[in-house]
């Protein structure tokens, strides 16, 4: 038989199953958020584009690097 939770207990506290009296509602909503937030952070992070500060560094070190000499723009800087 399972425990009776305490009236002034609240849902997020109680224990999710008998098996894992440790881990609450609360804790598995908390690693669910956690999880979501690492794998949006990583999925297709090969597609993202690049923003505005980033292209102002990285197309002149990529010409740079192809042998195309680096040209210094006033605009960039």
């Amino acid at each position: 038989m399972e425990p009776q939770p305490h009236p002034s207990q609240s849902w997020l506290d109680r224990p999710l199953s008998s098996l894992a009296p440790k881990i609450s509602i609360a804790t598995i909503i908390s690693i669910l958020i956690l999880l979501l937030a690492v794998i949006s952070r990583f999925y297709h992070l090969d597609l993202r584009v690049m923003s505005h500060d980033e292209v102002n560094h990285v197309v002149p070190a990529y010409n740079y690097y192809k042998g195309e000499g680096y040209e210094y723009d006033q605009v960039t800087h």
